[in-house]
Formats: structure tokens, sequence, C-alpha cells
């Protein structure tokens, strides 16, 4: 296990507590890890004769379990994220909606498009039956290398979008060739023009890519838009520039925490909202943080 700056949740707080009760003053245990828990960090490596790096890893938990220190049995979702959100695409071509319904889920997220032309085939059809059983209703683009006004174009023209649907960029890596990775400098372009012609930042989705490309100092544009982070971890870690996730895509079916199963649709992406259902449905309606 690894905690730095960006982690959230039960062994962070576990952390704190530790550093705040052997008097390296980590702040309020509130289960993120900022500057505050790496300075204090850093303070009792430097007294343990570590790496004073203000990264928890192996050599450091042992230090720490030698003075008595250990993790509490985490559990899942965590504290104060609501595990009531589902992301699909034609790919699950067989969806029971009454069912997903049943199973507690509140919100669907389904790919509109990819690039410049590609229309995902059951985004209408799954948009209608997911209204009609109550289901908030959110869009995605996947973004690729291709020009950008023209992929924005063809998503809001699929999506359709109206005051209640939430609206999304994929920004990951791309095996297509012929249409490549989008870059740093087209996500920013995009999620511009997506504000300009909706006047609303869309919700920016991703994992190692946004990592990579914003660095520790993040980026003032992408930023602003709401954070759905992909990690298939129990201890998700933030790129720089965001204090929070606002939703995080802990499983794709196979990979992370359990669970991976929902009924209605089986193994799928499955999504952690950071906050109440009040709060997720406030959020639907703006698409703002």
């Amino acid at each position: 296990m690894i905690l730095k700056i960006g982690s959230q949740g039960q062994s962070v707080t576990d952390w704190q507590n530790f550093l705040n009760q052997n008097k390296y003053n980590s702040g309020v245990a509130d289960g993120i890890f900022g500057n505050g828990t790496a300075n204090a960090t850093k303070a009792f490596q430097t007294d343990q004769k570590l790496t004073v790096d203000g990264i928890v890893g192996d050599n450091c938990i042992a230090a720490a379990q030698k003075l008595g220190f250990q993790f509490t049995e985490s559990s899942f979702p965590p504290t104060g994220n609501l595990n009531v959100v589902v992301d699909v695409s034609h790919f699950q071509s067989n969806i029971d909606f009454p069912l997903v319904k049943q199973a507690g889920i509140l919100a669907m997220i389904h790919k509109a498009t990819q690039g410049t032309t590609y229309t995902d085939p059951n985004y209408t059809g799954s948009r209608t039956a997911a209204n009609g059983v109550g289901l908030l209703w959110g869009a995605y683009h996947f973004g690729t290398a291709q020009d950008v006004p023209t992929q924005v174009n063809n998503f809001l023209q699929v999506a359709a979008p109206d005051a209640n649907t939430l609206l999304v960029l994929d920004w990951e890596e791309n095996t297509i060739a012929s249409q490549g990775t989008m870059s740093l400098d087209q996500a920013k372009q995009f999620v511009q023009l997506v504000k300009t012609k909706t006047g609303r930042f869309p919700v920016l989705y991703g994992g190692s890519l946004i990592k990579q490309s914003v660095g520790t100092n993040g980026d003032a544009i992408l930023s602003q838009c709401p954070l759905w982070l992909a990690q298939y971890t129990s201890t998700p870690s933030l790129p720089g520039g965001w204090p929070k996730y606002t939703m995080w895509q802990y499983t794709d079916g196979v990979n992370g925490p359990e669970p991976h199963n929902l009924n209605g649709i089986g193994n799928c992406d499955r999504d952690v909202f950071a906050g109440s259902e009040a709060e997720l449905r406030d959020f639907w309606k703006s698409g703002l943080q």
C-alpha cells in the first residue's frame, strides 16, 4: 500500500490518527491526504531515519507498526460515498432497466459518441428505457486526436442534452491509431467549447492520462471540470488540480473493489458519488462542482 497526496479513505484516516496520537500534527483526521499529512509524515520519517518524501510506503508503515500502528478493516464504499452510478455503452446490449433500478442504481451514464463521426447505436434506446424507470441520465464522449470542434458538434448532436443530462469527456489512451489520443490542449479546447455551447463545463473522466498530462500542479482550465476518477484500487489518488473526486469508477467489472456485478447488467463499470442522494440530484441538474 502507498499513501500520498491525493489519497483518500479509511487508510488515510488511520494514518492521520496515528500521526496525531504521536504528536506529529497532521490536522483533522479527515481521510484526505493533503499537505498537512505529508508534512507530518516527513517529520515522522525524519525521526525514524527513513527516506523523507512524505509518502507512506512499506518501510514507513513497518516503522509505524513497531510503534503500535495498524490499519482498521476498510469498508466499501468510502464513508460519504454512494454506490449508485453505473456507466455503460453498446457493449452492454441487454440491460434490464427495471432490475438496475431495483438494485439501487440512481444514475446511468452512457457512451454517446467517439471522435468526429462514431455514434453509439444503443444510446437513444437506452436513454428512453432509463428515463422510463426514473434513472438520472448522462452522456459521455470518448475523445480522440481528431478535429475538436467537429467532435464537440458530434457529441452534442447525438447526446441531445437537456437541463438534466450530465455531460462527460472521456479522456484516456486511444488504441485506434487512425484516431489517435486526445492531447492536453485538445482536452482543454473540448471542455471550453462545451462550456461555450451549453453554459457548463462537462465532467472530466479519466485516470493515468490525466495525471501524466496535468502533472502535480494541475491545469487551470481542466480543474474547472468536476473529476470522475478511474482507478481500480481501494485507495485512489488524485491528479494535480483537484482536491477531491466527484465520482470514482472503482471497477471495470473485473478489477477493483467489490461489488463488480449489478443485477440487470452483470459485471460492468461501477461508480461511487462523493455525497448524499440530494447532492447527487442537485449535481446532475447543474453538472457543476
